[in-house]
């Protein structure tokens, strides 16, 4: 049989963490779905769970990855997987980022590091618009719908055909069955009040220090060019330390307003997920209710 676990997810400021945290019982695992939050260093812009929690609540795949390295999708996929398998009792999967949880449930393709690494010389030495007219050569129809402006998807892409033999296209559209019984849990929040959770949350990431947060990454050595840098209010953050002119309440509008407008972005991403459920994460008793008819289903 295989093995279950629950998705937890939705927009930013939905309720996510809380929701998973009144769900838990002792021996569960909790598997971090945010691509931001697995860095080390940025626990407040990030919005993570306080260290205590992550203890306490037996999270993995959280603060765990230095701030100048890369955490890709395959490698969230690969560890997620194996953290999976290896779980005896109920697992959550528990965070907002659309393509990690999109990955997990319709699996991924591997690339060899040596035809991966030759698209990423062939980045540096050709650019990246070299890099995007060979993959409209070889998919010109997986080019029309990638984000080509993402050169590790492009990279992934040629990658992957290289292995394969085939297009990229002709890989997705062969894919297996879901390796896992995956329950996908959306929450659901009226807009107004999301919108009105994530204007007071900024505030208080800037009350809580997130200026100084920035100023710390920096003194290490992190640059716009590293991937923490683009979890939102980052570089802005950079900016406004280099003398950006606005002052602090236009940052932190500036901050609200990209955080809206992700949040927009992932509600319309959610309304496309198969097979998943919506719900009210203050209805504790109907999500709890789905979870165990989940793990208890014959």
């Amino acid at each position: 049989m295989k093995p279950r676990a629950v998705i937890i997810t939705g927009p930013t400021a939905s309720g996510k963490t809380r929701l998973v945290h009144s769900l838990y019982q002792s021996g569960d695992l909790i598997i971090n779905a945010d691509s931001m939050q697995v860095y080390q260093y940025c626990s407040i812009g990030t919005a993570k769970p306080h260290p205590q929690e992550i203890t306490q609540f037996n999270y993995r795949l959280i603060d765990c990855i230095a701030p100048d390295k890369n955490f890709s999708v395959y490698d969230f996929f690969q560890a997620a997987l194996e953290l999976i398998n290896r779980h005896q009792g109920r697992i959550f999967i528990a965070g907002g980022t659309p393509l990690y949880i999109r990955i997990l449930k319709q699996g991924i393709f591997s690339s060899a590091d040596v035809s991966r690494k030759k698209y990423e010389d062939l980045l540096k030495q050709n650019g990246a618009d070299w890099c995007i007219k060979l993959l409209i050569e070889k998919d010109p129809e997986y080019a029309a719908e990638c984000d080509l402006s993402n050169s590790r998807r492009v990279i992934r892409a040629l990658s992957a055909m290289d292995e394969s033999g085939k297009t990229f296209t002709e890989m997705r559209r062969s894919r297996s069955a879901p390796f896992v019984d995956f329950l996908t849990l959306i929450l659901q929040v009226d807009r107004q009040l999301l919108y009105d959770r994530i204007n007071k949350r900024t505030e208080e990431m800037f009350a809580a220090g997130f200026i100084d947060e920035v100023k710390n990454l920096i003194s290490m050595g992190i640059t716009a060019e590293h991937q923490i840098m683009q979890a939102i209010g980052y570089r802005d953050i950079v900016q406004f330390l280099s003398g950006n002119p606005g002052g602090l309440q236009k940052l932190i509008n500036t901050v609200q307003t990209q955080t809206r407008n992700f949040a927009k972005r992932q509600e319309t991403w959610f309304r496309r997920e198969p097979g998943a459920v919506f719900v009210n994460p203050d209805n504790l008793s109907a999500v709890n209710s789905l979870v165990y008819r989940h793990y208890n289903a014959s």
